[in-house]
């Protein structure tokens, strides 16, 4: 099964531990995790390509995770893009995202 997570909400909420736990737990029984930050919620990258990541899940598990930021949302708020393994994308990513998952859980 394929989770995609849409995140819109700053710093200032919650939000984000709540997608992780979820995220987290679904990746350990087996399924495809997609993120795509948006508005507010680009303030949220380096946490969830770093920390998340890095933390979450063992090598093997790697594959089940994808992250994507609205370059657009990024750019207002003077994030830079990187030589990270994120999807630095559009609406469009968000909409590929949505088409391939079987449940869609947004936060914002």
């Amino acid at each position: 099964m394929t989770f995609a997570f849409l995140l819109t909400s700053g710093p200032d909420r919650q939000d984000r531990y709540t997608l992780a736990h979820l995220a987290k737990a679904a990746i350990k029984q087996g399924h495809q995790v997609r993120i795509f930050l948006m508005g507010d919620g680009v303030v949220h990258r380096d946490w969830f390509a770093q920390q998340f990541a890095k933390e979450a899940f063992p090598p093997e598990q790697q594959g089940a995770f994808e992250l994507a930021i609205c370059a657009h949302n990024a750019i207002q708020c003077g994030i830079a893009e990187d030589e990270s393994d994120i999807v630095w994308g559009s609406q469009a990513d968000w909409a590929r995202y949505v088409n391939q998952a079987d449940r869609v859980i947004t936060f914002g």
